[in-house]
């Protein structure tokens, strides 16, 4: 298999997004507050930012901005240049101007999700085990319920569905939802955690994937230019592309080549804590923060 690496941090982080068009990934870590900035093109770390706990990240590639909100404020990165201010508060999206999606790199809390085609939001209530949808014009106005409670409930089974992050495929017309799924019948049961495909139709779960499990969180990254989602494979170090509705594996991308009977007692919690796309390139960015690499793979 074929790629490449660019060495970053050998710590866990929190959150990744790129700048396609100038070619840069921006990765935080929150405890060790840091900001990595790293330039693709030539393979290497470009700048190193120190402020405290930041997490996530905003990037306007027309502006060539960089919003990153840390303990103490927000962080505004010159792209071209790499210095920074800091502000009281994200501008509104309006402010930033053009280039701005909606892209997390990991299955990490991702509470609400906005429809840039409806102007609706949707909103993970864990306890409630719903999805509410409200107006982007006014969001005090409820429109729907996405609920995944059991219609029918009996002494001898019971089940929930927690949801804890959400995201908006528009094209596709679907919500990824990662919730916190248990099951119980007959004295005994079970839980897992689950990536849900959400029809946005029928509000109804139209497939099911068991989440990668991990001490810290499970990269995820979505393709919007060819409506394709990347998630580490389960007991291995590898990476797998799915069609946008989590039915087909298209591609599997494995980066370490071990026996079965090692992968079941492997821990890979430290690989693809988070991933990125360049959707300019159809490069695939994911983490590693055991090794402290970067692997770049063929998207």
């Amino acid at each position: 298999m074929n790629y490449k690496t660019i060495e970053i941090e050998t710590r866990s982080p929190s959150y990744a997004a790129i700048n396609p068009t100038a070619n840069k990934i921006y990765i935080t870590y929150e405890y060790a507050g840091l900001i990595l900035i790293i330039n693709t093109q030539k393979g290497e770390i470009e700048s190193k930012i120190s402020v405290d706990y930041p997490t996530d990240i905003i990037i306007s590639s027309s502006l060539n901005k960089v919003y990153v909100t840390a303990a103490n404020g927000v962080y505004e990165i010159d792209g071209s240049i790499n210095e920074y201010n800091q502000l009281y508060k994200i501008p509104e999206i309006a402010s930033i101007g053009l280039g701005i999606q909606d892209c997390p790199s990991s299955l990490r809390n991702h509470l609400f999700a906005v429809d840039p085609t409806t102007n609706k939001v949707y909103t993970s209530k864990y306890e409630d085990e719903s999805i509410s949808v409200h107006s982007g014009n006014d969001s005090n106005s409820l429109v729907d319920t996405i609920s995944f409670k059991e219609s029918k409930w009996s002494l001898l089974s019971s089940s929930s569905t927690k949801p804890s992050f959400v995201l908006v495929n528009e094209d596709a017309e679907i919500l990824y939802v990662k919730a916190y799924v248990t099951a119980s019948a007959g004295g005994g049961g079970g839980w897992s955690e689950q990536l849900l495909v959400v029809d946005l139709d029928t509000k109804k779960i139209i497939k099911r994937r068991t989440a990668p499990s991990s001490k810290t969180q499970a990269g995820f990254a979505l393709n919007r230019s060819n409506n394709t989602a990347f998630m580490r494979k389960c007991y291995q170090k590898a990476i797998v592309k799915y069609d946008g509705y989590l039915e087909e594996v298209l591609h599997t991308t494995v980066l370490d080549s071990t026996g079965f009977l090692k992968r079941i007692f492997a821990d890979y919690s430290h690989f693809a804590e988070v991933i990125v796309i360049n959707p300019a390139t159809n490069k695939v960015y994911t983490s590693d923060s055991k090794c402290g690499l970067l692997y770049e793979i063929e998207g």
